[in-house]
């Protein structure tokens, strides 16, 4: 699905009423559906991800970000936008199983580097300079 300059309002066709519940995040996820996606920063993903919305669209462009840098982050912490995948719900995975396929594959990557640095700290920790 092309996306190019799409909002979720544009691509779900859904127009939200204005919240009545006026916290910081429920005024911001209502912001992000107007943005394009093309435009989403880390942290626009990883907001809508962790409140469960717009995955459809959002999930394909957090795996192709996640792809090039497993650990990319929004504002919260390194990797915090592959936790954010990560966190979603089993029945988005159930009907995008192509999707899930793809994220099994980048957790894979993800261990072998895990792995390789997780050999180096060892080695590290282990000499003596005192």
């Amino acid at each position: 699905m092309e996306l190019k300059g799409k909002t979720l309002e544009e691509l779900d066709g859904e127009i939200w009423a204005k919240p009545e519940f006026q916290s910081a995040l429920v005024k911001k996820i209502h912001q992000l559906r107007k943005k394009p996606i093309t435009n989403f920063t880390n942290e626009d993903l990883r907001l809508c991800l962790s409140q469960q919305e717009g995955l459809e669209y959002l999930v394909p462009v957090a795996l192709q970000k996640i792809s090039n840098q497993p650990f990319h982050s929004g504002d919260l912490f390194v990797g915090d936008l592959l936790v954010s995948v990560l966190r979603i719900k089993g029945d988005f995975w159930d009907k995008n199983p192509h999707l899930y396929i793809e994220l099994r594959q980048l957790i894979a990557g993800v261990k072998e580097v895990l792995k390789r640095i997780e050999e180096q700290l060892i080695k590290f920790e282990s000499l003596d300079y005192d």
